[in-house]
């Protein structure tokens, strides 16, 4: 049986039925409570949904939750059993550092101080020395 191994195929599926259904990203970011921006990531794999805003994409899209699930060509569920293993193996690879600023992303409690910070962030990978040229702590 095939299995849902990552965020990009449940993007795939979304598309998909987003497509089947002729709406637009536009139109499912308003309905799922998120930009089209964030759609677009969704459907690429490149932004993981959570559980919460998976049922509301599932809802937009007018399909059960285990829709994304499911293994496309052979329509059988995918277990539990695998979604989690795979799951837990893609948190296990976060680094603490990744964890760590997670953690703290989370604590913020509005949009514009999200904003504030992934703009922050967005700036900083634009401009700072590649890799290895500075470490944290270092002037």
């Amino acid at each position: 049986m095939g299995s849902i191994k990552d965020s990009r195929q449940i993007g795939e599926r979304i598309r998909s039925r987003r497509k089947a259904l002729a709406m637009t990203q536009e139109e499912l970011g308003e309905l799922a409570g998120v930009t089209y921006q964030q759609i677009q990531k969704y459907e690429k794999g490149a932004s993981k949904l959570s559980p919460e805003r998976l049922q509301r994409v599932a809802a937009a899209l007018h399909v059960p939750l285990d829709y994304f699930f499911r293994d496309e060509k052979s329509g059988r569920l995918v277990s539990v059993r695998e979604g989690l293993a795979s799951y837990q193996r893609e948190v296990a690879a976060l680094s603490f550092e990744e964890k760590e600023f997670l953690r703290q992303f989370r604590r913020l409690d509005t949009p514009s101080s999200r904003a504030l910070a992934l703009s922050l962030l967005r700036s900083l990978v634009k401009h700072a020395p590649r890799a290895g040229a500075l470490r944290v702590g270092q002037k």
